[in-house]
C-alpha cells in the first residue's frame, strides 16, 4: 500500500468480493452479494480472494495509507441456484429479444436461491422466479437459449441492441420488483459501511435498469461523502454513453470505452508496416527490416494524433470520463480484447495522466505485469516514472501544442505551491521538438527529461521558453532540475 500510495494512487478498485458459484471464480457468476467470503456456501468459506476478515484488513491497511477501495459490483444476474422451480417460460430470438419462437413452455428452471450456509444472517430475503425476468436454461427441455419468464418484460430502460439488452447471461433480476428493490438497496450501504468503501464499478450496466441504478447510486451516496459511482458500459460509440449519462445523476462516471477504441486505433494506424519483398538477385543486398520515418509517413491510413480526444467521453464530459488503458476485459485473451502496441502504451497513458481532465486509471497488469493464466501481461516501460510525474509535477493551467499529426506536445504550468511539466511524444521515429513557454520565472534553470529517454538538459531562456523534444516512438515529460 505504501508504495502505491508513494505512486499518487488515490483508489483502487478490487474484484468482486461476493460469493461466486464455482470454486475459484473471478466473481461475475454471483451467488450471494450477502457473503463476502464469511459462510460456508458453494464448497468454500472464502471467495477466490480470500476469507471476510482478510477482505477487511486489506480495507483497513488502505485507509490507513490514504487510499480508498471500489469494489465492483455485480447487479444484473445470478446463478448457481440451490433449487429448480416450476416455471412457464417463452423462448425468444439471440438477434431480436422482443420476438417470442413458440409459445409458453410449463418446464422447470433453477431459479430458487435459499442459501443454507448463510441462513437468514445479513439478509432474510430467498430468490424465486418472481424476483427475474430471464434465464438461460430451459431444464425441462435441457436445452441452452434466452428465455423471458412468462408474465414478465424485459426492462425498457436499457440499451435496444438485439431490440432489448436486458438480458445478459445466467438468471436475469427484475430490478422493477421491489423486494430486490429493497434487498439491493439494503446491500448497497451495507457493504460500503462493512468494507469503508468510497466507491462502486458497475458491471455491464447497459444491461440492467437505468432508473434503478440511478436509485442505487442516488442511495449509497447519500450517507457516504465523496461517494463514486463508475458503470460499465462497453461500447466505442460515445453517443451511446452520452445518452446513458444524461439519465443518471451528475456524479455518476462511465469508463471511457470511445478514448480506449481511440488509443488502439492510433497505435495500429502507426504500426510498422511489413518489409517489401525484394526478388532473389546475386547481386541484391539485404533488406533492412527497421522502420524509418518515411516508412510510417506512408502508412495507408496514420491516426492525426491532434484528433485524439475526439469523439471520446473524456470530450464532452470531462468530469465524468474515467480513462483507461487496459483492463481485465480488454486485456490480452479476453473478450473484449483492444489490444495496444507496447511501444505505444507510454504515449497513451501520458495522456490519461499528465493532462487536467478526467480519472485515470491504471491497469495493474501494466504497472506489475501478469505473469501467470493464459496471456502474459508486460509492464509498461516507464509508467511508473508517469505516475510520480502526475504526484509530483501535474498541476496548474494546461497549454497544448498540437501542430502536427504525429506528435504531441503540452505545458502544466504549476500552481503558486505545485511545479509543472512539459510533456513531449512522438508516434514516428524522427521524433519531434517544441519550443514551449514554461514561464519567466524559469529563466535560466535546467529541465531535464524525467523519464530518461533524452540526456541532454534544457536551459530556459529568459523569456521563459525552452526547446523540448524526444526521441522517437516515445514520450518524454521534462521537469525543472533545480
Amino acid at each position: 500500500m505504501a508504495t502505491l500510495t508513494e505512486l499518487g494512487v488515490t483508489l483502487i478498485l478490487i474484484p468482486p468480493p461476493t460469493k461466486a458459484a464455482y470454486e475459484n471464480s473471478n466473481g461475475y457468476d454471483v451467488y450471494d452479494l450477502w457473503d463476502l467470503g464469511e459462510f460456508d456456501q458453494k464448497g468454500q468459506l472464502g471467495t477466490k480472494w480470500g476469507t471476510k476478515a482478510q477482505l477487511k484488513e486489506m480495507c483497513r491497511k488502505a485507509k490507513k495509507a490514504g487510499i480508498g477501495i471500489v469494489v465492483d459490483a455485480v447487479l444484473g444476474h445470478k446463478t448457481g441456484a440451490d433449487q429448480k422451480e416450476p416455471v412457464k417460460l417463452v423462448k425468444v430470438a439471440d438477434e431480436d429479444r422482443m420476438k417470442e419462437i413458440g409459445g409458453v413452455r410449463d418446464t422447470y428452471a433453477w431459479v430458487r436461491w435459499i442459501f443454507k450456509g448463510r441462513g437468514d444472517k445479513c439478509s432474510q430475503m430467498k430468490w424465486g422466479p418472481e424476483h427475474f425476468t430471464g434465464t438461460d436454461w430451459d431444464d425441462g427441455a435441457q436445452e441452452n437459449g434466452i428465455f423471458l419468464v412468462n408474465g414478465k418484460q424485459w426492462s425498457k430502460n436499457v440499451d435496444d441492441k438485439f431490440g432489448n439488452y436486458d438480458y445478459l447471461m445466467f438468471a436475469d433480476i427484475d430490478h422493477s420488483h421491489p423486494e430486490v428493490q429493497a434487498d439491493l438497496l439494503a446491500w448497497g450501504r451495507w457493504i460500503t459501511n462493512e468494507l469503508n468503501l468510497k466507491g462502486m464499478r458497475f458491471d455491464a450496466v447497459r444491461h440492467f435498469d437505468y432508473e434503478f441504478m440511478r436509485q442505487f447510486h442516488d442511495h449509497v451516496a447519500a450517507t457516504t461523502p465523496g461517494w463514486i459511482s463508475v458503470g460499465e458500459f462497453y461500447d466505442g460509440d460515445v453517443r451511446l454513453l452520452k445518452a446513458y449519462l444524461s439519465r443518471m445523476t451528475p456524479g455518476y462516471k462511465l469508463f471511457d470505452f470511445p478514448l480506449l477504441t481511440n488509443f488502439a486505433a492510433a497505435s495500429a494506424s502507426y504500426s510498422p508496416l511489413p518489409p517489401t519483398p525484394t526478388p532473389p538477385s546475386s547481386t541484391s543486398t539485404p533488406t533492412s527490416t527497421s522502420t524509418s520515418a518515411a516508412t510510417l509517413s506512408k502508412h495507408p491510413n496514420p491516426c492525426d494524433l491532434g484528433r485524439i480526444f475526439e469523439h471520446s467521453l473524456l470530450a464532452i464530459h470531462p468530469t465524468q470520463s474515467v480513462t483507461l488503458i487496459a483492463n481485465h476485459d480488454t486485456q490480452p485473451g479476453q473478450a473484449c480484447e483492444t489490444p495496444i502496441a507496447a511501444w505505444f502504451k507510454p504515449l497513451a497513458y501520458a495522456l490519461i495522466l499528465l493532462r487536467r481532465d478526467g480519472l485515470p486509471c491504471v491497469f495493474w497488469g501494466d504497472l506489475y505485469g501478469v505473469t501467470r493464466g493464459p496471456e502474459v501481461v508486460d509492464k509498461v516501460k516507464g509508467l511508473v516514472v508517469l505516475m510520480r510525474a502526475r504526484k509530483g509535477w501535474g498541476y496548474g493551467k494546461q497549454v497544448d501544442y498540437f501542430t502536427d499529426g504525429w506528435s504531441l506536445a503540452w505545458v502544466r504550468m504549476g500552481t503558486h505551491d505545485r511545479p509543472g511539466c512539459a510533456v513531449v511524444m512522438s508516434a514516428v521515429e524522427g521524433g519531434a521538438r517544441r519550443r514551449m513557454f514554461v514561464g519567466k520565472g524559469c529563466a535560466g534553470r535546467m529541465w531535464v527529461d524525467m523519464i530518461g529517454n533524452v540526456k541532454q538538459e534544457v536551459r530556459i531562456d529568459k523569456k521563459g521558453y525552452g526547446e523540448f523534444w524526444c526521441e522517437g516512438r516515445s514520450v518524454s515529460v521534462w521537469i525543472n532540475a533545480e
